[in-house]
């Protein structure tokens, strides 16, 4: 008898935990890339259109924002400028944040980028233009590293353990009072 409470409560409670855990991290995972995509909006506010439009600009950019990847791309999506990568040259045009930014003037994605082999999360602005700077229509992604949902269950892991272990302990003493109340 008290073998069976134990194992059902021991059960019920783990599944619990182990399913609260999935749920939060898929929670907080969320709160994470609704942060980032705000401060990368705040982010590009700092973007000067009159600015030269060159490689040299987007690493100064990319500093100013505390090591964020800056990209400056054509109208297109061709890459004139990368702040992470020598690319220049290549398009950019099948990115779904691109895409957003060329069709709405502005986009988001939260991806795992080929170029730096992170997960990133990137905000795409398309540019009014200025003399001397970014061309009209000319696109600007800015992008932050993000860890991955499985990387914050992987980071939550320790507490989830402890958590585990009290909630042995607990069922164990649950077991043993109940059954000892039952059997007398």
């Amino acid at each position: 008898m008290r073998k069976r409470i134990l194992i059902v409560t021991l059960s019920v409670t783990v599944l619990g935990i182990l399913i609260l855990s999935l749920l939060f991290t898929d929670v907080f995972y969320r709160g994470a890339v609704e942060s980032a995509e705000k401060q990368l909006k705040t982010y590009g506010n700092f973007f000067d259109v009159s600015a030269p439009f060159t490689q040299e600009e987007a690493e100064k950019l990319a500093e100013r924002l505390d090591a964020s990847r800056v990209t400056y791309m054509s109208a297109d999506g061709t890459v004139v400028a990368d702040s992470a990568a020598e690319v220049e040259g290549e398009t950019r045009e099948d990115r779904s944040e691109v895409i957003a930014a060329i069709a709405e003037g502005e986009g988001f994605s939260v991806r795992r980028s080929k170029t730096v082999g992170e997960n990133m999360v990137y905000y795409c602005f398309r540019t009014e233009g200025a003399a001397g700077g970014a061309p009209a229509g000319a696109l600007v992604r800015i992008g932050l590293p993000l860890s991955s949902e499985i990387e914050y269950f992987v980071d939550a892991l320790p507490t989830i353990v402890w958590f585990l272990l009290l909630d042995i302990l607990c069922c164990l003493i649950f077991a043993w009072v109940a059954t000892s109340g039952i059997l007398k």
